[in-house]
């Protein structure tokens, strides 16, 4: 860990960091989704600190809140143990198309 300001004049190498390096990659998941669920678990573990996941919803990007989400336009995630729950205020119908974007462990 690199303390604040720890680095001030020094630079990675250009190519240095590849993804075969990173402990992580983006993913993409489509939501089982039949009309009564709310809570969906993620498939793939999730690193610390990256619960913030991008929702959409036939296309289009939903509102993430705090929490108390209100209907199927917003969602809360919640990460415990490399595990993130992503919670609607109401089930998506099943005819919806949800697909979470996200990074995982690999």
């Amino acid at each position: 860990k690199i303390d604040t300001n720890g680095i001030e004049s020094d630079m990675i190498g250009s190519q240095q960091v590849t993804s075969a390096k990173l402990n992580f990659e983006p993913t993409r998941e489509t939501l089982s989704t039949n009309g009564s669920l709310t809570a969906f678990t993620l498939s793939n573990s999730v690193p610390d600190g990256f619960d913030d996941v991008l929702v959409f919803r036939n296309g289009l990007l939903i509102e993430r809140v705090a929490s108390n989400p209100s209907g199927e336009d917003e969602y809360t995630s919640v990460l415990s143990s490399n595990s993130c729950t992503i919670t609607f205020g109401s089930a998506p119908a099943s005819s919806d198309k949800v697909i979470v974007a996200y990074f995982n462990i690999k």
